[in-house]
């Protein structure tokens, strides 16, 4: 039977299948610089269904690195060992869909802030369950509100850094909301209550208790919760460097310390003792006091594991190892992230508002300073400036914008590009779709405000439309360089410092700065790479064919020796913007593919 097959009656959300989460001698190492650091050390343990399992333990024990192995999210690599058997079911779980029944909730909320609670979790079920109708999608959702206390704030924008939002608490049920949206059997969270005061923290546990008492396995690992917190808990692990040192039921946890020299005193709440008792100071250079007290509480987790070892094996559901994923179909896929794309540019109006000033502001600037020229040798020095002008405008200021825009998503795009709610080519084109209608907007703003302001080339209603369609392109021009900047970074601060450097290059080679051929033969193949080149020499082109010059000998062509129709050169500067679009995607597609592995 699959996740799906729950009791349609009053809660949705019951589950009435079994399963067993077990893992058998999980270890797990790094290696660097030719040196090997053990994470994990033969560990074992299981989950059962209906139950809150615990995992506490002091920073670098490996605690999350055990949960992204369950989870079937960390795999052996060159520089990384995992060895061990994760089963589900007694089913390996790489040997089928694990992603049918474990879903992971990470540490950090990666949420898009410009969404409300509801079309997040819309988002995620229709590209989750694809096969829902949408008046099911909405059941669904609704239910996920109600059985998460989110109903109230349903309607509310979710926040980020630049808008305030939702508290930590409710951020963090969205996040366990959009992966519970799929009915999993299995949920792990990676540290839930991280970041959060004790009363929110409670909160959150009692929600995840309610979701184990429909049936569901919950798993998470936590660092120091409180005494009512820690009664919540149906079996708790503690771990050490590695180990595991004890496994069984929360409530038994007291009298085993206590049996073996380390009693809890009654005013202290236990996890709190447990911390201080196993802390390790530095884990490089241990104390001998600290090796005793893991020595002695490894002994005896060893020598009473089989007391504590005793799963739930009667009635475990049978999975069907070849069933597939449900996945949306690239058209759901196009249609979801087109309507989220929608959303955040109506949520963020004064971008626009900035993007439309801008252009008013630069188009009036280019306007009073090259106004009224003729056809001197004077206004045509003008000409050709404002036009280079024009390239660097169109080109730079999008550039700047997407170069900045990647690295924020950055984060949503690979948590859910893991999740596989979409590919990379329906991510990338939204992207490059939703921005044109304010390129055009831009655009015609800048090119009526300026072309005939100063004016150019006036021969024919042809030569301001290829002007236009030249701008046009310049400006998807910049947003694809900018892409590739951002994909290639993973911070704003280090792409402020690449876009930049880009752009700098690549304006050297523009055409305007030296003539062709002048240019060093080792940095000449530069200007087959340049959008400005290509964009200024179509604009010169286009200006001065037909124009009546006063002088002859004063034609920029001939003087920047710039050759070719104009068609070639915008066929170039094509192939530019196409080459830059799919360096991008591939950059891309490497670190959503890594970030998959890791």
């Amino acid at each position: 039977m699959s996740i799906h097959s729950v009791k349609h009656s009053e809660d949705q959300l019951l589950v009435q299948d079994s399963y067993l989460l077990e893992w058998k001698d999980i270890k797990y190492s790094v290696i660097h610089k030719d040196k090997e650091t053990n994470i994990l050390k033969g560990v074992s343990g299981y989950a059962n269904s209906g139950e809150i399992l615990a995992i506490m333990g002091t920073s670098g024990s490996g605690k999350t690195s055990l949960l992204s192995i369950l989870s079937n999210r960390l795999f052996s690599q060159s520089h990384v060992k995992v060895s061990g058997t994760v089963t589900l079911n007694q089913n390996e779980i790489h040997t089928f869909h694990s992603n049918h029944y474990i879903k992971y909730v990470l540490q950090e909320n990666f949420l898009f802030g410009t969404q409300t609670v509801r079309e997040s979790l819309t988002f995620a079920c229709r590209l989750k369950v694809p096969y829902l109708t949408k008046t099911q999608v909405n059941e669904r959702v609704d239910d996920i509100l109600d059985h998460l206390r989110l109903t109230k704030v349903a309607d509310n924008i979710i926040g980020n850094s630049m808008r305030k939002g939702l508290s930590g608490g409710e951020q963090k049920r969205v996040s366990i909301g959009n992966e519970l949206i799929s009915y999993p059997n299995v949920m792990i969270l990676d540290e839930p209550t991280s970041g959060l005061d004790s009363f929110t923290s409670q909160h959150l546990i009692e929600v995840l208790q309610a979701q184990a008492h429909l049936g569901r396995t919950i798993i998470f690992t936590i660092h120091q919760p409180n005494s009512k917190m820690f009664s919540m808990f149906d079996r708790f692990i503690l771990m050490s460097e590695g180990n595991f040192l004890y496994q069984g039921k929360t409530s038994e946890v007291v009298k085993y310390f206590s049996d073996i020299g380390y009693k809890c005193p009654y005013e202290i709440n236990p996890p709190e003792y447990f911390m201080r008792i196993f802390h390790i100071e530095n884990r490089h250079h241990m104390s001998e006091e600290e090796k005793e007290i893991l020595d002695i509480c490894s002994y005896h987790y060893k020598k009473t594991l089989k007391k504590y070892m005793i799963p739930q094996t009667e009635g475990l559901t049978e999975i069907d190892i070849k069933k597939g994923l449900h996945t949306a179909s690239i058209s759901t896929e196009f249609k979801v992230l087109i309507q989220r794309s929608i959303i955040n540019v109506k949520r963020q109006p004064m971008l626009s508002v900035i993007k439309i000033v801008q252009a008013i502001v630069m188009s009036s600037l280019v306007a009073l300073i090259f106004n009224n020229l003729g056809h001197d040798k004077k206004s045509i020095q003008s000409i050709t400036g404002a036009l280079f002008f024009n390239s660097i405008n169109y080109i730079a200021f999008p550039t700047q914008g997407e170069a900045l825009t990647f690295p924020l998503e950055r984060p949503v795009f690979l948590t859910e590009y893991k999740e596989d709610l979409y590919g990379i080519i329906p991510y990338f084109l939204t992207k490059v779709i939703c921005e044109i209608p304010f390129q055009i907007i831009f655009t015609i703003i800048y090119s009526l405000v300026m072309y005939f302001a100063i004016p150019y080339n006036t021969y024919n209603a042809s030569k301001f439309f290829i002007f236009f369609g030249i701008s046009l392109l310049a400006q998807i021009s910049g947003n694809a360089l900018g892409y590739l900047v951002g994909s290639l970074t993973s911070s704003i601060q280090l792409a402020v410092v690449i876009g930049p450097s880009m752009m700098i290059s690549l304006l050297a080679f523009g055409g305007f700065f030296s003539n062709t051929n002048s240019l060093s033969s080792a940095f000449y193949w530069i200007r087959y790479i340049s959008n400005y080149n290509f964009t200024y020499r179509a604009l010169i082109i286009n200006q001065f064919t037909d124009f009546d010059f006063n002088n002859e000998n004063d034609n920029p062509i001939e003087l920047l020796n710039f050759q070719g129709e104009i068609w070639e050169n915008v066929g170039s500067l094509l192939l530019v913007t196409f080459g830059m679009m799919l360096i991008a995607v591939i950059n891309l597609k490497i670190s959503g593919e890594y970030h998959k592995r890791r």
